[in-house]
């Protein structure tokens, strides 16, 4: 028996309220070190992002609450998927049909990432070449192809069976659960730009809040008999890594930050930052709130060879 799936929307009150929600795409790479510095990096071929999100509503009335909770009770726990609107990434300008599937490209360095979109929303899509658009795929039947636009939704399912809560006085509540993007079929294949060990594409979002810079020479150290020392360095000059808060002011910043780390496939492909060859230090972007329709993504950069 497949799994059950709920063709209807979380409440998006407890998304939006005060930017309850953290997380974001994650992708699997193995990555192998030599001593020398030099890595292989390898992830999944074919593999698309998942999405992990953390959502903890802070202080919301009965309503939401009962909303939460009720929607809950309803899947099961992580019984039955549902729809679940992605606060930081779910919309679509000018977007490729391709074979007849919505998909929602991002581009980088001339690299490009295209996703499929298989749970448009119904009354926020437009599209050109004809055909009939199905809301539960993402796929348009006797069309031409073309471009569209619009809003869409995931596929998820809770992340636990269990959701905590706290009441701290009549009408302020807060609920907590984890929610996971699921496939509960197979992901339409598009075709994507195959990314190289490192991309031509310079990072420019400021990484302001805590920002911190290094180099590492990896010097090997030999030491003689009584105290005779041999000293040898791995680089030339250091390898210069990055870590702090990248800062997006807007969702044209937002949309620019998960570009480059779905082109780059999180850690699999390296990129420019002031002018060193830098690499994401994590297959997970995890976005935030800062308000007012601002971001902020802790980050670091590992120095590449």
């Amino acid at each position: 028996m497949p799994p059950t799936y709920d063709s209807v929307s979380f409440p998006t009150d407890a998304i939006f309220a005060n930017g309850a929600v953290s997380g974001g795409p994650t992708f699997i790479t193995q990555v192998a070190s030599a001593g020398s510095g030099i890595e292989q990096r390898n992830g999944r071929t074919g593999a698309h992002a998942r999405r992990y999100f953390t959502l903890d509503t802070g202080t919301v009335n009965d309503a939401t609450r009962n909303a939460v909770v009720g929607f809950f009770i309803e899947r099961r726990g992580r019984s039955d998927s549902f729809r679940f609107k992605d606060p930081f990434d779910h919309t679509a300008s000018g977007a490729p049909i391709v074979s007849g599937q919505l998909v929602k490209r991002y581009t980088a360095g001339g690299v490009t990432y295209d996703r499929p979109i298989t749970k448009p929303i119904n009354g926020t899509v437009t599209f050109s070449g004809g055909g009939t658009l199905n809301y539960e795929t993402g796929v348009i039947t006797s069309g031409a192809g073309g471009t569209w636009s619009g809003q869409f939704e995931i596929q998820a399912r809770f992340g636990s069976d269990r959701y905590l809560e706290r009441n701290y006085f009549i009408d302020w509540h807060n609920v907590s659960v984890s929610i996971i993007e699921t496939f509960d079929s197979a992901i339409p294949a598009t075709s994507s730009t195959v990314p190289g060990d490192v991309l031509s594409y310079s990072f420019t979002l400021p990484i302001e809040v805590g920002r911190e810079r290094y180099a590492d020479y990896s010097t090997y150290l030999w030491t003689g008999s009584p105290y005779a020392e041999d000293r040898s360095a791995q680089y030339a000059v250091g390898l210069v890594g990055f870590g702090g808060n990248v800062l997006c002011s807007d969702r044209t910043d937002l949309e620019t930050l998960l570009s480059i780390f779905l082109c780059a496939r999180g850690r699999r492909s390296g990129f420019q930052y002031e002018a060193f060859n830098v690499r994401f230090g994590r297959d997970d972007l995890m976005l935030g709130y800062t308000g007012n329709e601002s971001f902020q993504a802790p980050m670091s950069f590992v120095g590449l060879v």
